[in-house]
């Protein structure tokens, strides 16, 4: 998730200087704010949510596996309502999801929306 670790570059931080329990939302205007969280020590959460008759829903989270060599795989992937799927060993079939997010991520201007408010 390339977009995603250039949105942490301009945090000025990146998933070894997360503490577990460490929060970023982007707020893109017209899109639903991304969620970035450091869950376990090699365990990243990237989502969005919203809320539906005050439950929150995601919309997806993807869980990524941090490997030593900085390599994301993804381990669990949920998508409200109905859909989760897990596997330690990496949800092959969710990569070609991650390359199709990882640029519409670029696209609807989420690194550009980190860039404008570290300039403010």
């Amino acid at each position: 998730m390339k977009s995603v670790k250039q949105i942490l570059d301009h945090l000025n931080t990146n998933t070894e200087k997360l503490e577990i329990g460490d929060l970023h939302e982007i707020q893109n205007t017209g899109y639903m704010n991304l969620t970035i969280e450091k869950i376990g020590s090699n365990r990243i959460s990237v989502a969005h949510y919203h809320q539906k008759r005050g439950d929150l829903m995601s919309d997806p989270e993807i869980v990524f596996k941090i490997t030593d060599k900085n390599q994301w795989i993804p381990i669990t992937y949920t998508q409200h309502p109905g859909i989760y799927e897990h596997d330690e060993n990496g949800l092959h079939q969710v990569q070609k999801f991650c390359k199709h997010w990882n640029h519409q991520l670029k696209k609807q201007g989420y690194i550009q929306a980190v860039k404008n408010k570290q300039a403010c």
